[in-house]
């Protein structure tokens, strides 16, 4: 067997698009030529095509089954020939996390710099927020094969730079500015080029940044407004103004005596990451605040860097830094002794989908398996991160592409490999 492979190598191409440094799977973009890999002194090059075309096929899916645990030959599988192709990138993508979804290609030339995006909760519909208004691309997960062109749905707003979709209420909240805006999904919907200054409604202004959630069993879109030096909470909630159209409506509101910079939900529970390093927790029913950190944690000298989440994961409270991650007990002291470090200081935010937790850096993805907090995967892409929502991980390329990322189970069958080009 070991002469297979070393025969299979010789046939792989001298161009990988996969990175391996031991551990995990990693997704690389190509980038350019790469110089013939050596052996022992010997170049390694491609096969003619007349010569790889007479291997049995049942042969060569022998010798990349053998290669199942080697994520880098398998990447180099994959180029070698249209009848390498199937049986490698079966057993690439099978070890994968998180699977890309290539967009549609042309949704940047249409509608220019996309600053975010949302999902419905089927994928179905994807609506992006641009500095000239929304636009919708229909018709998926069918319409990210065919292509179908993105349609402008709301005009008459700009520089739109965060989008959610309450589905459940009919509302698409937005922030436009500093300006909080609310319009009814059904709206933009049924209609082509709405003007948002006759079907818009605004719903707070001087706005830093707004999350939805689920506080106390409510859902609720977080409004946050920082100050000097105090930040100023609105928690709101939809409701309905008529028979055909809901709003939103103020539930609770406080103040946090310093600059607040992330909101995480869990529970009765609002959680401020501030700019101060900690994480103050707020009890909307019982009024009660408290830091989430001991300060027995606390080391001098330790840069802590900026909190950008934290996640309830059983009687432990996940907290992530643009640094490292922590897991913390009740009292707010470690769980584990050893902190998550991440594979590079620039990580820019987090998501978390039990059992995995991904960290978006500008040239990568790692994710992590939280049971041993050790590298499952890492993507290796320049990219934005446009939506972070339960339905589709969103980014965008340097090159403009948009790529959805989702997990295996809520993948359609029909998307979950690119169309097989060379060979």
């Amino acid at each position: 067997m070991s002469s297979l492979v070393s025969f299979a190598k010789r046939l792989m191409t001298a161009n990988p698009t996969m990175k391996s440094s031991g551990s995990g799977s990693e997704i690389q973009a190509p980038r350019g030529s790469y110089p013939p890999i050596s052996t022992m002194g010997t170049p390694i090059v491609p096969l003619p095509a007349t010569i790889t075309e007479r291997l049995p096929l049942e042969l060569v899916e022998q010798f990349i089954d053998y290669l199942r645990d080697d994520a880098r030959s398998l990447s180099r599988c994959t180029l070698v020939c249209r009848a390498w192709l199937p049986a490698s990138r079966h057993l690439l993508f099978k070890s994968a996390v998180v699977h890309p979804i290539f967009l549609n290609a042309g949704i940047p030339f249409f509608i220019g710099h996309i600053n975010c995006s949302a999902a419905l909760r089927d994928s179905t519909q994807v609506l992006y927020g641009t500095n000239d208004g929304i636009f919708m691309v229909s018709g998926l997960p069918q319409g990210v094969v065919s292509g179908s062109s993105p349609r402008q749905v709301l005009a008459g707003v700009s520089s739109i730079t965060h989008i959610e979709i309450l589905e459940h209420y009919d509302l698409v909240v937005f922030l436009s500015g500093r300006q909080i805006m609310a319009i009814p999904l059904s709206t933009i919907n049924t209609t082509t080029n709405v003007k948002g200054g006759r079907s818009c409604v605004r719903v707070s202004s001087h706005v830093s940044f707004f999350k939805v959630g689920v506080v106390a069993g409510r859902t609720v879109v977080c409004i946050v407004k920082v100050g000097s030096s105090t930040t100023t909470i609105k928690l709101m909630e939809p409701f309905v103004t008529s028979p055909w159209q809901n709003s939103l409506r103020m539930y609770k509101d406080f103040s946090v005596s310093e600059k607040v910079i992330s909101i995480n939900f869990y529970g009765t529970k609002v959680v401020a990451g501030t700019h101060d390093h900690d994480f103050d927790v707020i009890d909307v029913e019982t009024w009660t605040s408290q830091t989430l950190l001991n300060p027995d944690v606390w080391v001098p000298g330790v840069r802590w860097g900026t909190c950008l989440a934290a996640y309830p994961i059983g009687q432990e409270v996940l907290l992530c830094y643009d640094v490292f991650a922590i897991l913390v007990d009740p009292q707010g002291r470690l769980s584990r002794s050893e902190k998550i470090l991440w594979l590079t200081k620039s990580v820019q935010a987090v998501a978390y989908r039990d059992p995995y937790l991904l960290a978006f850096s500008p040239t990568h993805i790692e994710v992590r398996h939280m049971e041993t907090g050790s590298v499952v995967q890492k993507i290796w892409i320049n990219h934005r991160l446009l939506c972070t929502s339960s339905e589709l991980f969103m980014i965008q390329t340097d090159e403009g592409q948009v790529i959805g990322l989702k997990f295996p189970d809520s993948i359609p069958e029909t998307l979950r490999y690119p169309s097989a080009e060379g060979g």
